[in-house]
C-alpha cells in the first residue's frame, strides 16, 4: 500500500498547528462547532488501519498457495490456486466485503496522508476489479507467452525450490495436482470460447508445441536415449 501521496488536508494542517479545539463565536449559532484532531489522533488511526492491511494482505495470501510460494512461504506447499470461476466470484465477494469494512471500521479524516493514500488505492482497486469482472472470461487462457501450459511447468522449476524431504513430497503432490489445476484452467478456456472468445488461429501451434515440451523426454517417452 506504499506510494506517494497527495496534498495534506486542510483537517491534517490544522492539527499540526494547534491541538486546541476550534470554536465558533457565540452568535453564529448556524455555524457548525469543528474539532481539530490532534497528531496523536491521527498516528493512533493511522496505525490501526495499517495494522488492518497488513491482516486482509495476510489473509489473501494465505488463500492462495502459489503465492505463498513466490514469497517463500511453504505452508501449502504442496497446493495450487483454486482457478474455477467460482473462486474468482467468491475472491470478487471477498473484496467488496473489506472495502466495506474498512470504511466502517475506520474515520478516513483522521488518517495520515500515507494512510489516506492507501484507502484511496484499496477503494481505486475495487474500482478497477468491478469494470473488469464482467469480463474475466475475455481473455486467452492458452497462449504462445504466458499461457498454463507453460506457467505450470515454468512455476515448479523456478520456485518451487527443493531443500529437503518434505519439499520433494510437496512437490509430488503438486505433480499429482496438476490435473485438477490445469482442468479448473481448461473449463474456464471452454467457457470463453463458448462466448467467442479464442486466441487467433495462429496461437494454436506455439500452445500445442509447448505442451508437446513438457511432454518429452523421461518418463514419458518410452524409447529414451541411452547413449551417454
Amino acid at each position: 500500500m506504499n506510494a506517494t501521496s497527495t496534498a495534506l488536508s486542510s483537517l491534517v494542517l490544522l492539527a499540526a498547528c494547534s491541538h486546541a479545539p476550534i470554536i465558533t463565536a457565540p452568535d453564529s449559532a448556524k455555524a457548525p462547532v469543528i474539532a481539530a484532531v490532534s497528531a496523536e489522533d491521527i498516528q493512533a488511526e493511522s496505525e490501526r488501519l495499517n495494522a488492518w492491511f497488513e491482516v486482509k494482505f495476510e489473509e489473501s495470501v494465505a488463500r492462495s498457495p502459489m503465492s505463498q510460494t513466490f514469497l517463500g512461504i511453504k505452508d501449502d506447499y504442496d497446493k495450487w490456486d483454486d482457478a474455477s470461476d467460482a473462486n474468482a466470484v467468491r475472491e470478487m465477494e471477498i473484496q467488496r466485503a473489506d472495502i466495506a469494512e474498512m470504511k466502517k471500521l475506520f474515520d478516513f479524516d483522521r488518517l495520515d496522508a500515507q494512510s489516506k493514500l492507501s484507502w484511496r488505492l484499496a477503494e481505486y482497486s475495487l474500482e478497477q476489479a468491478e469494470a473488469a469482472f464482467p469480463f474475466r472470461r475475455h481473455t486467452y487462457i492458452f497462449n504462445q507467452m504466458f499461457g498454463s501450459q507453460s506457467r505450470i511447468p515454468a512455476f515448479l522449476i523456478n520456485q518451487h525450490q527443493i531443500t529437503d524431504a518434505s519439499d520433494a513430497e510437496a512437490y509430488i503432490k503438486r505433480l499429482e495436482g496438476i490435473s485438477t489445476y490445469l482442468g479448473q484452467n481448461l473449463a474456464n478456456a471452454k467457457a470463453s470460447a463458448a462466448l467467442g472468445i479464442r486466441p487467433p488461429l495462429f496461437v494454436y501451434d506455439y500452445v500445442i508445441s509447448d505442451a508437446r515440451n513438457v511432454i518429452t523426454g523421461a518418463p514419458f517417452d518410452t524409447a529414451t536415449d541411452t547413449q551417454s
